[in-house]
């Protein structure tokens, strides 16, 4: 039975893999200056095992940037997602040792000669390499914020990945006491948040706290595509400086460098082309959502359990699209709706949204004016409030065109609309049996409007047909005395009368210019009466 432990035992020892891929492990916290113990019995640094997988140390080389360095020399076996110590210890000569009273009281995993390999507080570099691959390393300077007694501490968004680990701002001095002295860190342990992890200094939308292993870059974040840069112009995607990263670098923080433009599990779909799960073959932007509840996003659109209930093609979420697309994809905006999703044609006046744009058509001739409900969609009242349900002004109160104004009255002419103006002898238009400024009147200056026989066009110069003096005006009238009309249209008022006036034309002219065209007819006439009145009273004649 015995024969039987050991030799399960040796298995399981066996079993572990070798480090063999860059990130497999990574430096994670480290002492470089302790001041309550001696350095030669206070140094050491921890690594964790980032690989996924059970690791056995053993062959591993450990230099600096200018030690020998030392190697592994027994198996030192760590759990997926375990922390190793490796530190110097206690002897006589405080050259080699394999005790760690002296090293402030922490577990040792691996003890090594001090000689071979020393931390220098003002700048060194830490590196593991195994079978010639440089798995990780940590270089610093004089600028890192190292303190004494204080062990250095990668940030819980960066210690499990391999990349962050040279950057200055995803370390700082851990807070935890540790040992019989007033020593500080967590040898062995998972790192503490440090203070500023809050705080998302790049403005990317991601702190430290919640994944972002660089926040001074805002291209670098868990939600980025890692490895390639997309240029605008050719719409390719390259490998370089920019937006996706750098090469060889991690710039979805996922602990794999340049994976985006790598299609992993062979789906065909690689990050850069949206695989929100570049491990798992049946999730990727062209998989189909799974029927049920799964609590997965099987087509990688961020959206968990999303069905397209009317079967149009689109669900309540957006399909996946480069956020370097200038128009990203849409979401079916009424799932319960076979004609309306995005991209779908327009049909005026229903009151469905058919193409998603959050309006319907209410301006097929794209004049500015909504087509008036009351001849488009009379018998459109759906909840019976009393009020129509299309084309109304209030609705339009966004429209990327500008605000829409009610009252088109033929919305298939641009030309018609109330911010038209009926053809006249004046602009040089023609009668042309259209109502083109909507006022419900046909070619206006066309017509005898006052009934008095001439029209605006014959040079009728009041042919307004709610003016009760408009029928004692017209080209050839007989000119009245004390009425202050211009009767006869000729720019005179009064003309062979005693209070003759000049420019007395209501439509153009003015008493001495005082009144301009287009003034209230009413307010006019009593200010032409007051001038008139004090006029007399001086004996005054004319201007």
């Amino acid at each position: 039975m015995g024969v039987l432990i050991i030799s399960a035992l040796m298995g399981v020892a066996l079993a572990a893999d070798s480090p063999e891929s860059v990130g497999d492990l990574t430096i994670s916290e480290f002492m470089a200056e302790p001041q309550e113990v001696p350095n030669y019995t206070g140094e050491w640094f921890e690594l964790y095992n980032a690989s996924g997988k059970e690791l056995d140390l053993q062959g591993l080389v450990v230099r600096g940037d200018t030690d020998s360095g030392f190697t592994v020399t027994s198996s030192v076996i760590v759990p997926a997602g375990d922390y190793v110590v490796l530190g110097v210890g206690d002897c006589d000569d405080y050259t080699s040792c394999s005790s760690n009273q002296y090293n402030g009281g922490i577990a040792m995993d691996y003890v090594y000669d001090r000689t071979t390999f020393e931390l220098d507080e003002d700048g060194d570099t830490i590196r593991i390499v195994f079978n010639s691959l440089n798995i990780d390393q940590v270089s610093w300077s004089s600028t890192w914020p190292i303190q004494n007694d204080y062990a250095l501490q990668a940030n819980t968004n960066a210690y499990d990945l391999e990349w962050a680990n040279n950057l200055n701002h995803n370390w700082c001095s851990s807070d935890a006491r540790y040992g019989d002295e007033a020593l500080y860190g967590t040898p062995g342990e998972a790192n503490q948040p440090c203070d500023d992890s809050n705080l998302d200094d790049d403005g990317d939308g991601y702190t430290e706290a919640n994944g972002d292993c660089d926040d001074t870059d805002p291209y670098v974040h868990p939600g980025a595509y890692d490895g390639s840069v997309h240029d605008d112009t050719t719409g390719d995607y390259t490998l370089g400086e920019g937006c996706c990263g750098n090469i060889d670098d991690d710039a979805d923080c996922d602990g794999v460098r340049d994976d985006g433009d790598l299609d992993r599990d062979g789906d065909g779909y690689s990050e850069i082309n949206g695989d929100c799960d570049d491990s798992d073959a049946e999730r990727n932007p062209g998989a189909v959502e799974e029927d049920g509840y799964t609590g997965v996003d099987d087509d990688c659109n961020d959206c968990v359990d999303d069905f397209d209930d009317d079967e149009d093609g689109y669900s309540d979420c957006p399909e996946w699209s480069s956020p370097f697309d200038e128009d990203p994809a849409q979401a079916d905006c009424d799932d319960d709706n076979e004609t309306a999703f995005p991209g779908a044609s327009e049909a005026p006046y229903d009151a469905i949204d058919n193409d998603c744009d959050g309006f319907d058509q209410c301006d097929v001739d794209g004049d500015g004016y909504l087509a008036l409900p009351e001849t488009v969609c009379s018998g459109l009242d759906a909840d019976g409030d009393g009020v129509l349900d299309c084309c109304a002004e209030e609705d339009f109160e966004n429209h990327p065109d500008g605000a829409k104004v009610e009252g088109d009255c033929d919305d298939n002419n641009a030309a018609v609309n109330p911010g038209s103006t009926e053809g006249s002898v004046e602009t040089g238009g023609q009668a042309d049996g259209i109502d083109n400024d909507c006022n419900g009147t046909i070619d206006d200056p066309y017509q005898d409007l006052d009934q008095d026989g001439w029209a605006g066009s014959d040079g009728d110069c009041n042919d307004d047909p709610d003016d009760p003096n408009a029928i004692f005006i017209y080209p050839g009238a007989e000119e009245l005395c004390d009425d202050f009309l211009d009767n006869d249209c000729d720019g005179l008022f009064n003309d062979g009368c005693e209070n003759r006036g000049k420019y007395a034309s209501l439509e153009g002219g003015s008493l001495c210019g005082l009144s301009p065209r287009g003034s209230n007819k009413s307010a006019v006439l009593l200010l032409l009466t007051l001038i008139a009145v004090v006029v007399r009273a001086r004996g005054e004649r004319s201007c």
